[in-house]
């Protein structure tokens, strides 16, 4: 079975994402700060991290720096003020993927399903069915950081990704992105 923890300052955010993610066939541990989570993950090689973005002693930009520099997990960031330019901070510091906490909650089991699907090392081959899943999930990323990289210019995003407009609104929507 796979492992998530899961840091959020707030004990309804914590008992909210535990509860997601164990309908999704994880194991929880649960860190109520960012200083915690490091604590914890001395110790634990989680199969993913889920993060709020904000918290008092070490907001989501300075944890995902902290932790890319010793990890490559998989890390979810869970925001309730969600941005095209905090996505963009997040993509950049080496965020996996990021949700609108009252948005996307109900999609976090099966993302962090998949996202562990994809990063783990098997040595079978992949079904057709999951290769076509990564290979989703990838396009759909790619849309949303050029997305963001053009400042949510839908425009320029359908110009650098060389598709019609419609197209990458369409990706977008998808993602939850309102544009």
């Amino acid at each position: 079975m796979s492992h998530a923890l899961v840091v959020d300052d707030k004990e309804s955010g914590r008992r909210s994402l535990r509860a997601e993610l164990e309908d999704g066939g994880f194991d929880v541990t649960v860190a109520a700060s960012a200083h915690d989570a490091l604590k914890v993950l001395e110790d634990l090689d989680p199969s993913l991290i889920v993060t709020d973005f904000q918290m008092p002693d070490i907001d989501g930009i300075e944890f995902l720096r902290r932790v890319r520099a010793f990890s490559e997990v998989p890390i979810v960031v869970i925001t309730a003020y969600d941005s095209p330019a905090l996505r963009r901070r997040c993509f950049e510091t080496g965020a996996t993927r990021v949700l609108d906490f009252l948005r996307d909650l109900a999609s976090l089991g099966p993302l962090a399903q998949e996202l562990v699907r994809m990063t783990s090392s098997t040595s079978h081959r992949p079904s057709r069915q999951a290769t076509r899943m990564r290979e989703q999930v990838l396009k759909q990323a790619k849309v949303e950081r050029v997305y963001l990289d053009c400042d949510g210019n839908v425009s320029e995003a359908s110009r650098r990704l060389k598709k019609s407009r419609g197209s990458v609104r369409y990706q977008l929507r998808k993602l939850g992105i309102d544009v």
